[in-house]
C-alpha cells in the first residue's frame, strides 16, 4: 500500500493536455476564476456544455476526461479553442483528476463541477465572484438541487455518538453555514490553499473518504468550507449515491483525522492507539502495523499544522455556525 503523500501532486500522472489556446472573451471581460468540468461519462454532449459555459466568460475552462476518453479531442479543440482538455493515461481517482486540473489552473479560484451538473440561472455574477475572492475561504459550496428540482441537504454535520464518527446531511438555507465537506467534490476552491493542504490523497481510493479526508484535514488545519446561498447548481441526471463503506479508505481517513490527539500546540498519534487500530483492520497484522506507522510519521511531519483534533472540532461545531 502507498505511503501517504506529504506535498501537493507528489504523484505525477502521465496525461494528455490539449487546447486552451484562447480566452472565451476579451481578458477584461472574463470572470477571474477558472472552471473545472469532470466528465463522469458520455451522458451529456460536450459541445452543449461548452456552449452553455461560454455565457459565463470564465478565464479558463478545463475539461477533465476519464482515462482513455481522448477520442474527438482534436476536432473539439478546433471548435472550442478556449477549452483545455486533460486526459490521464492511466486509471486514477476522482481526487487525482481534481489535483491534476488545479495544477493547470492559472487563477486564484477554481470551480469544480461534473458534466451532469449545470450552474442555475445567472447567479455566478462578477460581484459574487469578487466577494468570494475577498473572503479567502478555502471552499465555498453551492446549494444543490436534483434533476426534478428538489433541494438536496448540502450541509454535512459531523458527530461522534459513542465514539463512532458519523455525518448527518442537513437542510439549511443559511448563507455561510459551515459544512464538513463539499458534496460530490462540487465547490469553488481557493487554489493556493488547496495546494498548501496537499490536495486529495491519491492513496485513498474510495472517493467519499478521499473527499472527507481532504475536508476534515482542512478544518483541523484551520481552513473553512462554507455554503454560499447565492450560488446554485442543478443536477441534469439522477444523483449518484455516495459509497460510505468503511473499507481501507476509511481506515486511512481514520488514522489521519480521527485518531490524532491535540496537545498544547501540536498533534500526536499515540502508539497505544495501534492496538485499537489493529482490531479495526481486517487484514494482516504486519500490514496494519505498517499503515499505523505510516500515518504516525505523516502526523509527526505535519504536527504543527493541526489547530485542534477531531474531538475538539466536533464538540465546538456549533460555535462555527
Amino acid at each position: 500500500m502507498n505511503t501517504i503523500p506529504l506535498i501537493f501532486n507528489q504523484r505525477q500522472i502521465q496525461r494528455t493536455v490539449i487546447g486552451g489556446s484562447e480566452f472565451v472573451a476579451p481578458l477584461e471581460q472574463c470572470l477571474p476564476i477558472s472552471i473545472v468540468i469532470i466528465n463522469r461519462g458520455a451522458r451529456q454532449y460536450r459541445s452543449q456544455i461548452f456552449q452553455r459555459l461560454q455565457n459565463f466568460n470564465f478565464r479558463q475552462i478545463i475539461f477533465v476526461e476519464q482515462a482513455g476518453n481522448d477520442y474527438e479531442l482534436e476536432n473539439l479543440t478546433k471548435t472550442y479553442p478556449f477549452v483545455k482538455f486533460l486526459v490521464p493515461l492511466e486509471k486514477v481517482t476522482v481526487g487525482d483528476l481534481v489535483n491534476m486540473a488545479v495544477s493547470e489552473v492559472d487563477t486564484e479560484y477554481a470551480l469544480v463541477l461534473w458534466n451532469d451538473t449545470s450552474i442555475k440561472g445567472d447567479n455566478l455574477s462578477r460581484r459574487f465572484v469578487e466577494k468570494v475572492i475577498s473572503e479567502q475561504i478555502l471552499c465555498q459550496v453551492p446549494f444543490l438541487s436534483t434533476v426534478s428540482r428538489q433541494d438536496l441537504p448540502v450541509q454535512m454535520v459531523p458527530s461522534m455518538p459513542g465514539n463512532i464518527f458519523t455525518v448527518n446531511p442537513c437542510m439549511t438555507y443559511k448563507d455561510k453555514a459551515p459544512t464538513l465537506y463539499p458534496f460530490d467534490f462540487i465547490g469553488l476552491y481557493n487554489c493556493e490553499k488547496f495546494k498548501q493542504l496537499g490536495g486529495f490523497d491519491y492513496t485513498i481510493k474510495n472517493s467519499y473518504w478521499q473527499n472527507m479526508d481532504f475536508s476534515f484535514r482542512a478544518w483541523l488545519w484551520g481552513e473553512e468550507i462554507r455554503l454560499a446561498s447565492l450560488f446554485k447548481v442543478e443536477y441534469q441526471e439522477e444523483v449518484i449515491p455516495e459509497d460510505t463503506t468503511r473499507d481501507f479508505s476509511y481506515l486511512r481517513f481514520y488514522l489521519k483525522n480521527i485518531a490524532p490527539i491535540f496537545k498544547m500546540d501540536h498533534a500526536d498519534l499515540p502508539r497505544k492507539k495501534m492496538f485499537k487500530y489493529i482490531s479495526k483492520a481486517h487484514f494482516g497484522l504486519f500490514d496494519a502495523i505498517r499503515d499505523f506507522n505510516d500515518a504516525r510519521q505523516w502526523i509527526e511531519k505535519n504536527k504543527y499544522r493541526f489547530k485542534n483534533d477531531s474531538k475538539i472540532f466536533i464538540d465546538t461545531w456549533g460555535s462555527l455556525i
